[in-house]
């Protein structure tokens, strides 16, 4: 007879296949039919599967009463997958001490709709009052808890020093108490798409500090942590903490997307000087302010013709564009007219930057004249560059004293 491939998937994706010889029959199997017990998986070598499905048919793995598939479940060696089918009926905790070791909840896939992967919410596994659990991992997948007891589900003393929520919601239900409390150890919470709290009720107590991780679209909501102890939640861009809380120690919140590790390509390579390769690069050089700003501490004695060059320089960091800005005021001795002019590193045509200013008179005159010229000037290059003011007199002579010059670029 030809041999028949059997395959079984598990939540975990993992696929099994087995041909015919050793226990598997050597007739053809009707895969539809096929019902297979979590001892049966784990006789494969699979996570076993408990499902949960209150006001249902109990077969196979297929559970209707709590107790029962806990019985079941305790028994089994290693990690767990426990699918919650609240489709037909609530799905309840009764009261009583429940060990969850080793277990990842779940929600059935026929409780949501088609299409990967299923919200949180779709699925709701309610812990009546008294109900708690032990174990030292809670792992939540696609699913959402939600507390109705008068005492917290899980605590420090439980061994829960870890939870691990994806795509999953945990709430406190009115008159309920917090769903933890941790008043030992270092409890770490990480959320991947996932909540704390309804902004109403709180979800956690805490004695001691705890770690928050969060990411892609997770959030802590409003009054979600009470308790004296501390909190610290690190997390990408995406997420939020909401720093309305009710603890009473210190609340540290940084997040995970730093400067320094994200890249940046700039859209136009010409306005930076260098070009950034990482945001953190590009937003320092935005906020370094690129300025020449000086005034003349010595002064310029009487000539027909005057010129100051700045002392200091500036350099290209970013798009080279540069306002400059020159006032000058000076003491005149027989003249006719002035003529104020400003220049980028030397006096001459080429460098000479628009506007000018005049002073003119149609007598001899002899007093101080004071002109601002301003200008948006382009650095030619990423050389260190000065800027230049000149007065020429038509006649007489001008003269300059301390403080008279005022020279500012910045770069734009």
């Amino acid at each position: 007879m030809g041999r028949k491939l059997l395959s079984v998937l598990t939540p975990d994706s993992l696929s099994l296949s087995l041909s015919d010889g050793g226990n598997v029959p050597s007739q053809p199997i009707d895969e539809n039919t096929l019902v297979l017990s979590p001892a049966d998986l784990v006789a494969l070598g699979a996570r076993p599967v408990f499902v949960f499905r209150p006001g249902g048919v109990p077969a196979g793995n297929v559970y209707t009463d709590w107790p029962t598939m806990m019985a079941d479940v305790v028994v089994q060696q290693g990690p767990k997958w426990i699918e919650i089918d609240s489709s037909i009926a609530p799905a309840l905790v009764p009261a009583g001490v429940w060990n969850i070791a080793d277990c990842t909840f779940s929600t059935s896939p026929n409780v949501t709709a088609p299409g990967p992967p299923p919200g949180f919410g779709t699925g709701l596994l309610t812990w009546s009052n008294g109900a708690t659990a032990t174990g030292n991992l809670l792992a939540l997948r696609n699913i959402k808890f939600a507390s109705a007891s008068a005492a917290p589900v899980l605590t420090s003393a439980s061994l829960v020093t870890y939870v691990d929520l994806y795509n999953s919601l945990v709430v406190s239900n009115v008159g309920a108490a917090p769903f933890f409390s941790f008043t030992a150890n270092f409890p770490l919470m990480t959320l991947f798409n996932s909540n704390l709290g309804d902004g109403v009720r709180n979800v956690v107590t805490t004695a001691v500090t705890l770690a928050l991780r969060l990411y892609e679209n997770s959030g802590v909501a409003a009054h979600a942590l009470a308790g004296v102890g501390a909190f610290s939640s690190l997390q990408d861009d995406t997420s939020t903490t909401n720093p309305t809380q009710d603890n009473g120690g210190t609340q540290t919140i940084q997040l995970l997307s730093a400067a320094s590790r994200m890249s940046f390509t700039a859209g136009v390579g010409g306005n930076w000087q260098p070009v950034p390769a990482t945001v953190n690069v590009a937003l320092d050089q935005l906020a370094a302010p690129n300025v020449l700003a000086e005034v003349n501490a010595a002064p310029i004695g009487a000539a027909g013709t005057i010129t100051y060059t700045s002392v200091a320089t500036i350099a290209k960091k970013k798009s080279g564009k540069v306002r400059v800005s020159i006032s000058i005021s000076v003491t005149s001795s027989g003249i006719a007219g002035l003529d104020f002019r400003m220049y980028r590193d030397t006096v001459s045509g080429p460098n000479q930057l628009p506007p000018h200013g005049f002073e003119s008179n149609s007598v001899a005159l002899a007093g101080r004249f004071t002109c601002t010229l301003a200008w948006v000037d382009t650095l030619p290059d990423t050389a260190a560059h000065v800027y230049v003011m000149q007065v020429i007199a038509d006649a007489g002579t001008v003269a300059l004293a301390n403080g008279d010059c005022a020279v500012v670029a910045n770069e734009l």
